[in-house]
């Protein structure tokens, strides 16, 4: 490491220092992982996974790490989907905050949300498990930050749903960043356990509720039994000049289904690393995706598809809406095992720019060891169709009409697989106001 990147990755290593008074029973897997990230440090430009994400920025500058809630918290009333009814449980600077949390206790019976505070407390070996998977699957430079989450983390969501066990509407894990008397950094963790013949949908939202340059480095991990199903609504809606890196790991086996939405509206730099392992015989992965950007906003979406036994399926489709000077980055890869006979994979990335400023890299990749599979992939950048303006003009549409709508039917194609109206509207309206500043 040159000393500017030893320096920044110094200042981890300080704070960690003085958090050794309150550590908890995880401490040698806490040192484990300081341990990796201190060896590595931050990634560089040089690293293949990061050669179009720069995190110089992020490295410069110095975050406190919230060690207990706002005074001033917002008013529960006034946060997404409030009206929506749906059993919310709530963080804010990565900490559970009990008094945004609402409906927990309506849940069926089969399904648990608990604090990961209060399980260190209370029944730390329930977590060793779990903990100790991520820190084994957190084997490249890619996982460098989680790494740091696994060092750090103070609180999240665990969620265990019991077999044969559905829910008919969706769990709003909702994370917030707020300033406190500094920039804070947060380390939120979502841990999904989905029993056999499970069903459930999870909103898993990040919002910033201030303009303050806060960084949140989240961590989900899930693990799908046989004949589990998970819809995972993931939404960040960070302020713009926040930074927002997560990586998620899913663990699919027989016969799963894993449907991954990922949409993006906020934050000024925004990296996230999505692996699904379909370990098991016709596990099945719908991973898609939508990133909205303008300004000088960069987001990275990172994602890997492990088809590791036989007759499995994937499906891939992200879109990316780039104005102004922004930039945005797709790299998707599919690995086929040898014995994953049967894999059926298709991976598609199409990209809207909107300026001349905006710039996409795009790079779909497949890797096969196996001889009897039917894999594709495929990506588009184009501006917006002239053709398809003249037509909707020579209807009597105005010019800033006609944008509009080809835009807006370019995003919302995204949203056709969500089934929970309530979600569905919430991000309508948001993708209505994200689009806002760049149809004229």
């Amino acid at each position: 490491m040159n000393d500017e990147v030893a320096e920044s990755t110094q200042r981890y290593l300080d704070a960690w220092e003085k958090l050794k008074a309150h550590d908890d029973r995880l401490g040698e897997l806490r040192r484990g992982a300081l341990a990796r990230f201190a060896e590595r440090g931050f990634p560089g430009t040089r690293v293949e996974e990061w050669k179009y994400t720069n995190l110089r920025p992020l490295e410069r500058r110095k975050f406190e790490l919230a060690q207990e809630l706002p005074a001033n918290l917002p008013e529960a009333a006034s946060l997404p989907l409030a009206d929506a009814g749906l059993p919310t449980v709530a963080f804010v600077n990565g900490q559970f905050a009990a008094g945004l949390s609402r409906r927990l206790d309506g849940l069926p019976d089969g399904i648990q949300v608990r604090s990961i505070a209060a399980l260190l407390d209370e029944q730390p070996e329930a977590l060793q498990p779990h903990l100790e998977a991520a820190a084994t699957a957190n084997d490249n430079v890619a996982s460098t930050l989680a790494e740091l989450n696994t060092a750090f983390f103070i609180d999240g969501a665990v969620i265990d749903i019991a077999a044969d066990t559905c829910l008919d509407q969706p769990l709003h894990v909702l994370f917030i960043s707020q300033q406190a008397d500094a920039s804070v950094v947060s380390h939120p963790r979502v841990i999904v356990n989905a029993g056999r013949g499970s069903e459930v949908s999870i909103v898993e939202h990040h919002i910033g509720i201030d303009d303050a340059v806060n960084f949140s480095n989240s961590v989900a991990q899930i693990v799908l039994h046989d004949n589990a199903a998970l819809r995972h609504y993931r939404v960040q809606q960070e302020n713009a000049r926040s930074f927002h890196i997560s990586n998620a790991r899913v663990w699919q086996s027989r016969d799963s289904r894993y449907l991954s939405l990922n949409i993006d509206l906020g934050g000024m730099l925004v990296r996230h690393d999505l692996h699904a392992y379909l370990a098991g015989t016709n596990a099945e992965a719908i991973l898609d995706g939508l990133f909205v950007l303008g300004g000088r906003q960069h987001c990275d979406n990172h994602t890997y598809v492990n088809h590791i036994g036989p007759h499995t399926r994937s499906r891939e489709h992200y879109k990316g809406i780039l104005g102004d000077h922004s930039r945005g980055v797709f790299n998707g890869k599919v690995y086929v095992e040898p014995g994953a006979q049967k894999t059926d994979s298709n991976q598609t990335s199409h990209n809207l720019l909107l300026s001349d400023n905006a710039e996409i890299d795009t790079k779909p990749e497949l890797e096969i060891y196996a001889d009897d599979v039917k894999c594709n992939h495929g990506a588009t950048v184009g501006q917006l169709d002239e053709t398809a303006l003249f037509y909707l003009r020579s209807r009597g549409l105005g010019a800033d009409e006609a944008r509009r709508l080809l835009i807006t039917a370019f995003a919302r194609e995204m949203l056709d697989s969500i089934e929970a109206a309530p979600v569905k509207k919430y991000l309508e309206n948001a993708l209505a106001v994200a689009l806002g500043g760049y149809q004229g």
